[in-house]
C-alpha cells in the first residue's frame, strides 16, 4: 500500500515539477550561458539564434545585439549581420566599442572604405590608436600606399604597436620594383624573350627567344634553298612571325603577372595582420 502511495504522489507532483525545471532550464541566465558556450565553441550559426531568441525576449540590449551581428559575421554571413547592424542601430548610435569594431570590419568586409572612415573621423568609442590602424587598413585596403606612409609619417617617430607590421608592409611596397609593361615589351620587341626575361621569367624569356630563332632560321634556310616560291620559306616565316609578335605580348602578360603577384602578396600580408587584430 505504501509502495502504490509513493507512485501515486510521483506521478501527481512529476508533470508539475517539469514545467518548473523547463522554465528554470531556459531562464535568461542559462540561455545566456548556453549562448556563450555556443560562440565560444564556434558554433556561430547556432549562437545567432540563441542570441536573437535572447534579444527577442529584451529587446534593446546592446550586448545581445552586439553578439548577434558578431555571430552573423563570424559565421561569413557578412549580408546579414549588415543587415541586422542597421535593423539595431538604423542612425549607427553605438554605445559599446565593440559593437562599433563589428561595424568597421562589416565595412570593410564590403570594400566600403570611404564610408568607414567617415564614421572614424565622427565617433568617440575608438581612441587615437584603434582609429589610426583603421584609417590605415582602409589606405591599404584601397592601395592607397602613399597616403598610408604619410599618416604614418605625421606620427614619426614614434607610433603604436598595433601598426608596427603596417609599417613594414608600407616600406616593403615601396621598395618592390614593379615592372613597366611598355619596356617589357619594348625589349622582347628588340630581342625576343628579353622583356620576359626583364620580368623575371628567364625560363619563358630563353623558350621565346629560341622559338623566333629557330623558326626566322628555318625561313631564311628556305628562301636560300627554293627562293620566293618556298612554300616552307612562307610557311617557317609565318610562324616565325606568330612567335615574334607572341614573344611581345608574352612579356607584356610576364610584367602584368610579376606586378599582380606582388600586390597579391601585399594584399595577404595585409589581411593577415587586420584580421589577427580583431578576429
Amino acid at each position: 500500500m505504501k509502495i502504490l502511495n509513493k507512485i501515486s504522489l510521483i506521478l501527481f507532483v512529476l508533470p508539475c515539477w517539469y514545467p518548473i525545471s523547463a522554465q528554470n532550464l531556459f531562464n535568461e541566465s542559462n540561455s545566456r550561458k548556453y549562448a556563450d558556450y555556443l560562440f565560444a565553441s564556434g558554433d556561430f550559426k547556432l549562437a545567432a539564434e540563441e542570441f536573437e531568441r535572447l534579444n527577442f525576449l529584451h529587446p534593446g540590449n546592446d550586448t545581445f545585439q552586439t553578439r548577434i551581428i558578431q555571430s552573423y559575421r563570424k559565421a561569413s554571413n557578412y549580408e546579414f549581420a549588415d543587415i541586422r547592424l542597421n535593423s539595431f542601430y538604423p542612425k549607427l548610435n553605438f554605445s559599446l566599442k565593440e559593437t562599433a569594431f563589428e561595424y568597421l570590419i562589416i565595412q570593410f568586409s564590403q570594400d566600403r572604405f570611404n564610408q568607414s572612415k567617415s564614421f572614424l573621423q565622427s565617433t568617440n568609442l575608438l581612441n587615437k590608436d584603434e582609429k589610426l590602424f583603421f584609417h590605415l587598413s582602409a589606405d591599404l585596403f584601397s592601395a592607397e600606399y602613399e597616403q598610408a606612409a604619410k599618416k604614418l609619417g605625421d606620427w614619426s617617430p614614434e607610433f603604436p604597436a598595433t601598426v608596427h607590421d603596417y609599417h613594414q608592409i608600407i616600406s616593403d611596397y615601396q621598395h618592390i620594383h614593379f615592372k613597366k609593361q611598355l619596356l617589357a615589351g619594348g625589349l622582347s620587341a628588340m630581342i625576343p624573350g628579353l622583356g620576359q626575361s626583364y620580368a623575371g621569367y628567364w625560363k619563358d624569356g630563353v623558350f621565346a627567344f629560341l622559338f623566333t630563332l629557330s623558326s626566322a632560321y628555318q625561313s631564311y634556310r628556305a628562301f636560300n634553298k627554293g627562293g620566293i616560291k618556298s612554300p616552307y620559306a612562307w610557311i617557317y616565316g609565318a610562324l616565325g612571325t606568330g612567335f615574334y609578335v607572341g614573344n611581345i605580348y608574352g612579356a607584356v602578360k610576364s610584367a602584368n603577372k610579376y606586378n599582380f603577384n606582388k600586390k597579391k602578396e601585399i594584399n595577404n600580408r595585409i589581411e593577415k595582420v587586420f584580421n589577427s587584430y580583431y578576429p
